[in-house]
């Protein structure tokens, strides 16, 4: 089972030429040790891998 290990939603209003997007993203750890980092975006709700970490 993948386990949380942090969860942010930063302003990220300032650069975007759009106005406000607003995501959020977690760091999760698998079961092998594998470290990903999600983002959602609330404005549509699709989900990416932004990075993975070993």
């Amino acid at each position: 089972m993948a386990s949380l290990e942090e969860h942010r939603e930063p302003r990220l209003d300032w650069w975007s030429p759009l106005g406000e997007a607003h995501r959020c993203y977690w760091l999760v750890a698998t079961e092998r040790d594998l470290i990903c980092e999600l983002c959602q975006d609330q404005a549509d709700g699709t989900w990416r891998l932004v990075r993975e970490l070993d």
